[in-house]
């Protein structure tokens, strides 16, 4: 693998968790170990890796493009990822809120019904 594959990596772990990087590696078949690679190399390794902003900025805006987009399987994952990263139960809210305005109010709300409940599994509520 590449030095950007290895800062990827470790940055994907520092955010994501040992545990839930590991498992996507562990998981991954002969089909889809490419697009692990692909993801950890380019959006952990390229893009999380940049300095111009921090680790709890760079959670916010997923956060806010997530709710947008109403990708719940990844906004569970990155409820934690921005735990991890600083971001607050309040702030997690107030993203939600301000989400609503642009996003729309039906993705906002599927959104922090499940911000709800991993903060909760997470016990930070």
């Amino acid at each position: 693998m590449s030095e950007q594959f290895d800062r990827g990596f470790e940055m994907r772990k520092k955010v994501l968790g040992d545990d839930y990087v590991n498992q996507s590696f562990a998981n991954a078949s002969e089909f889809d170990k490419p697009f692990q690679e692909f993801v950890t190399e380019s959006a952990w390794g390229e893009v999380w890796t940049r300095d111009e902003l921090d680790n709890k900025t760079k959670s916010i805006i997923t956060m806010s493009v997530l709710l947008a987009l109403r990708a719940e399987n990844e906004i569970a994952l990155h409820t934690r990822g921005a735990i991890n990263n600083g971001v607050s139960a309040e702030e997690l809210r107030a993203i939600a809120i301000h989400a609503s305005v642009y996003a729309g109010v039906p993705s906002a709300i599927s959104g922090m019904k499940i911000i709800k409940k991993v903060l909760q599994e997470m016990g930070k509520i």
